[in-house]
Parts: C-alpha cells; sequence; structure tokens
C-alpha cells in the first residue's frame, strides 16, 4: 500500500496526454484509447459535464479516471493504474474522489462497465456500492462486459 499522503490527484493537463498513453496501452493492449479521444476529453474537462483526474506519485503519474457527467448520470469512461501500483489503493482514491465530486455536483447515478473476467475490478467497484445492472454482449472486442451503476 502506498502511502495517501505521497499521492497527488489533479485535474489532467496536456502535458500529461503522453504519459497517460503509455498507461493506457499497458492497461488496456486491446482496446487503448486514442490520443485523440484524450485529448478530446481534455478539452472538455473545464466544462462541468467531464472530470478528467491524473494520480502522481514522485512527480510520476501513476493513474487516472475520466468521467461523463449528462444531468444526473456519470458514466465512468475509463480508469487505469500503472500495474507496479496495482492493489497500492491508488484506484480507491480516484473512486473516492470521483464519488465525492460529482455528489457535489447533483450526480443521482454513476454507471460503468468491466470486463466479465475482471475479478479485482469487479470487487472493487463493489466495495465502493456499485451493483450489476446487465452483461453487455461483445462490449469489448476480446469479450463480454458487466453493466454496473452506483446510486448515490
Amino acid at each position: 500500500m502506498i502511502a495517501k499522503e505521497n499521492v497527488i490527484l489533479r485535474s489532467a493537463c496536456a502535458c500529461d496526454i503522453e504519459k497517460i498513453l503509455e498507461l493506457e496501452k499497458k492497461a488496456f493492449p486491446f482496446d487503448a484509447w486514442t490520443k485523440e479521444l484524450f485529448e478530446a476529453y481534455l478539452c472538455n474537462s473545464d466544462s462541468s459535464s467531464v472530470i478528467f483526474i491524473v494520480a502522481e506519485n514522485n512527480k510520476k503519474l501513476i493513474g487516472y479516471v475520466c468521467l461523463h457527467i449528462i444531468l444526473d448520470e456519470a458514466e465512468i469512461e475509463n480508469l487505469a493504474v500503472d500495474c507496479n501500483f496495482k492493489r497500492s489503493g491508488i484506484a480507491s482514491m480516484l473512486l473516492e474522489y470521483i464519488i465525492t465530486k460529482v455528489q457535489n455536483l447533483d450526480v443521482k447515478h454513476m454507471y460503468l462497465e468491466v470486463h466479465i473476467d475482471n475479478i479485482p475490478a469487479i470487487e472493487l467497484y463493489k466495495k465502493f456500492g456499485f451493483e450489476a445492472l446487465r452483461t453487455r454482449k461483445n462490449y469489448y472486442p476480446y469479450g463480454d462486459a458487466f453493466e454496473l451503476k452506483r446510486t448515490l
């Protein structure tokens, strides 16, 4: 476990894109987001409809989360943690941060999709109160996903 005081959570900026892409390709080698998609999220992160947060440890980017808000619903679009920092509490810190943030924005429900075989992620989301809604067949190029929901 990494000490929380050694992790900084902050809004993503243009200077982070290359590090985010590097982390993304390692975390999701079969369906990594493109640079253009991350840049689009970054361009909208000043609005109230997008939250794009990075986690840093000793000035090294070790995780990120992208969330999109429409009316009173939020969708966690992407969350990844550097493989050297998995199971160190970084994903929990990112989730705690965005859950608090969206609660302050009057969001009522949060959604996400997770690969049905990603047991550690499913357990993490359940710990944060997410529940399975349905299975989405062929959601990923390599298989099915569970759609999860958390009521705030």
